[in-house]
């Protein structure tokens, strides 16, 4: 039995070697995915390794997909109630024994020599990378990230201003288990952003100019394009721990985020703004949308920002559900840039 859940399919005594990797999958409500991801692992032509999913507290039939496969390679750890996706990969990570852990989506495929590719990686980095991975392309045909890495290996700096360049920032990324020994996902419903920034400030990242897996955009309930009333409800449900994040990163990455990346810099005190009005913090999230501000008063999103965020929680929630009004938006968005650009 693994903690905060139960043990699926391990059999007793057959892995007691330590796998080179630990794959760790989340999975909330994928029952038609999950298949695809495990299937495209399995057929691996490097097989040292284990696969650890750990189920969000599904509602659908996902945990009964997932222990229908006999491997033993795999274990199936269920969540009691819906934790968020970074705490699924923290449950994951506590009970991982492998000497890298990969994250693989539920809504991911890996292509076909993927864990060898990250495997001859592995061996080659010096002792000093932490993170490694590859490109990932969706089954609409893009390259995500849409740019290009720096040239390996890399640090946090060249980290801050690759994420500054791009919008598509999905990759498959790889950790050393010993980045887990001092920074760990986050137990709350915050998002991987202040993750992320710590692993790149103490472990140097080296990634694959290969693509190694197939990112599919068919699941209803993807986060950053499902607009259903419970996807909402969730968002609104994790904004207080989004906005303790945001607040975070700032107190610690500001001064470095604001001398060396600047457009980074502004767009996290508008997503800190967002944030915090939709915990509904209204004192917050005029703070942090004052300083954005002050730093480009030509930003339009930041004033309607501003007044629906003052008209409290409900409002954004009625915004983000009515395809009319975010059509609306968008339309003015695009006339007033345009307007501007001419001025």
């Amino acid at each position: 039995m693994s903690e905060n859940g139960t043990s699926g399919n391990r059999l007793e005594g057959k892995l007691q070697k330590e796998p080179f990797f630990s794959i760790i999958i989340p999975v909330w409500n994928r029952q038609e995915s999950i298949k695809r991801c495990l299937d495209s692992i399995f057929a691996q032509d490097f097989e040292d390794y284990e696969v650890v999913a750990v189920d969000d507290a599904s509602d659908d039939d996902s945990v009964k997909v997932m222990k229908s496969y006999e491997d033993p390679r795999l274990t199936v750890i269920v969540h009691p109630e819906n934790r968020g996706v970074c705490a699924a990969r923290n449950t994951a990570t506590a009970n991982a024994r492998g000497k890298w852990h990969l994250c693989v989506d539920s809504d991911w495929a890996l292509l076909p020599g993927a864990l060898k590719v990250l495997a001859q990686l592995a061996c080659e980095v010096g002792h000093d990378v932490g993170v490694i991975g590859g490109y990932v392309k969706t089954d609409q045909g893009q390259v995500w990230p849409s740019q290009r890495f720096p040239e390996s290996p890399f640090g946090f700096i060249e980290y801050l201003r690759w994420v500054e360049s791009t919008n598509a920032s999905d990759f498959l990324h790889c950790r050393r288990a010993e980045v887990f020994e001092t920074i760990q996902w986050p137990t709350d419903r915050r998002l991987e952003l202040q993750f992320c920034m710590r692993v790149a400030k103490a472990w140097k990242m080296s990634i694959s100019p290969e693509t190694l897996a197939i990112l599919y955009t068919d699941c209803a309930n993807r986060y950053m394009t499902d607009r259903s009333e419970k996807s909402i409800e969730r968002k609104t449900a994790s904004a207080p721990d989004q906005a303790l994040a945001y607040r975070e990163v700032l107190m610690e990455f500001g001064a470095e985020l604001k001398r060396h990346t600047p457009g980074l810099y502004s767009r996290i005190l508008l997503g800190a703004a967002s944030y915090h009005f939709q915990a509904g913090q209204r004192l917050g999230g005029m703070r942090y949308a004052s300083l954005a501000l002050l730093r480009k008063p030509w930003a339009l999103r930041l004033y309607p920002l501003v007044v629906i965020g003052l008209a409290g929680p409900k409002a954004i929630k009625f915004v983000r559900s009515s395809k009319l009004v975010q059509s609306v938006f968008r339309y003015l968005f695009k006339f007033f840039s345009g307007w501007r650009d001419k001025k």
